[in-house]
């Protein structure tokens, strides 16, 4: 997390999704758990274990749907970068 690289790994265990988002019309209609769906079901034709993501707290719900949870207390360095989130950011992982 918030650290550049020169490039992708061969082997990465984890997908790592970064944004989402849906024009306010465009919600409501099950667009975005699709739109999940088809990410992670890349993801899985990769080869990743796992999944992860930032999410706000205004979106931690919708997550949790699509089978996102919180694996452990994040260490104080990640608690420092998730911060910059805003109140009631989280680091959500999901298996695959």
């Amino acid at each position: 997390l918030d650290q550049p690289l020169a490039c992708l790994p061969e082997s990465c265990p984890i997908f790592y999704l970064h944004d989402l988002a849906l024009r306010p019309e465009a919600r409501g209609n099950g667009l975005g758990e699709a739109l999940v769906c088809t990410a992670l079901k890349h993801a899985r034709a990769r080869g990743h274990r796992s999944a992860a993501l930032v999410a706000i707290a205004t979106a931690r719900s919708f997550w949790h749907r699509q089978g996102f949870v919180a694996r452990a207390e994040p260490s104080a360095q990640l608690q420092e970068k998730l911060a910059a989130y805003g109140a009631g950011a989280h680091y959500l992982e999901a298996s695959l």
